[in-house]
């Protein structure tokens, strides 16, 4: 699917000034977005099967705990200004963003590249709009640098795109991508290692899932539904707007809710948890999105 035209901003003279460079004021994320809750396991020195855990086992769940609680109190840090598109972008629409983020995906896909890179680069996209208004003929270049940027953060060396052969896919060039680089990069101080549901879905089924299966085929399932939910959560700029940890929960609840014999019931009985007003809607959105997918 084509998503940028070759010749269409081949020749842009595209510098600060094409931005009109101002942060806009006023804007600012809701912060009560929090949720407060312990997902801590009531026994976490028990598995599923109520037997004792052996002392690695018992080790490696603290430790993933640990790391999500820290990711936690990050997450907050990334979130776009709520409804950006129409308090802050005038060019700009939900259909535009998806296409954008569509072809980052595609793209990445070409040349192997991680989905967490793909993560990284579209939270700094949007994070990038939620502060600052550009005109629609640089949303290429800046989308390629976003990517660009995400890669840089995640990727081996030889993963990382030859900017050529970005701008050639992205319809863009070399200079307004590197120039579109240090403005996202200014905008949003150099601060690119975001906190993504991506890095906490395996975290989350660690410790509050408690997720083990014996069977194969449940694991690959839950891979392959996984992956396609998280794609999914990059698409709807209004699932941007849920910290990380929410749309994690949501795209597990999503898989646990699409293949239910093939899962532990200890799984299938999280999904009755699913009280938190905000799992509640980031799940709603995904499996709308995923119906939307379904019937095109």
């Amino acid at each position: 699917m084509e998503i940028f035209s070759h010749d269409s901003v081949s020749s842009m003279d595209f510098d600060g000034a094409a931005f009109g460079w101002s942060p806009t004021s006023g804007a600012s994320v809701d912060r009560s977005l929090r949720i407060d809750k312990d997902d801590t396991p009531a026994n976490p020195t028990s598995g599923d099967n109520g037997e004792a855990m052996g002392p690695l086992e018992h080790e490696r769940l603290e430790e993933s705990m640990r790391r999500l609680r820290a990711l936690e109190r990050r997450e907050l840090e990334y979130l776009p200004v709520p409804n950006y598109l129409t308090s802050v972008q005038h060019a700009l629409h939900a259909q535009a963003r998806d296409e954008i983020v569509h072809w980052m995906i595609e793209f990445a896909e070409s040349l192997r590249v991680s989905l967490v890179s793909v993560a990284l680069g579209v939270n700094a996209l949007d994070r990038f709009l939620s502060v600052q208004a550009i005109p629609h003929t640089a949303v290429r270049p800046v989308a390629a640098a976003c990517f660009l940027l995400g890669c840089k953060m995640n990727e081996n060396d030889n993963h990382i795109p030859a900017v050529a052969f970005l701008a050639w896919s992205a319809g863009s060039n070399v200079v307004s991508i590197r120039t579109a680089e240090k403005l996202v990069l200014r905008a949003l101080q150099w601060d690119i290692n975001a906190v993504t549901a991506h890095q906490m879905v395996g975290l989350l089924l660690d410790t509050k899932h408690r997720f083990a299966a014996a069977d194969p085929d449940a694991s690959r399932s839950l891979e392959m539904f996984l992956d396609m939910f998280l794609e999914i959560s990059l698409r709807d700029v209004h699932i941007a707007e849920f910290p990380a940890s929410v749309c994690a929960d949501a795209c597990i609840m999503a898989c646990f809710s699409m293949v239910p014999k093939r899962l532990p019931g200890r799984a299938m009985a999280d999904r009755q948890e699913l009280r938190q007003q905000q799992e509640a809607q980031c799940f709603t959105l995904l499996m709308n999105a995923f119906q939307k997918i379904e019937g095109a």
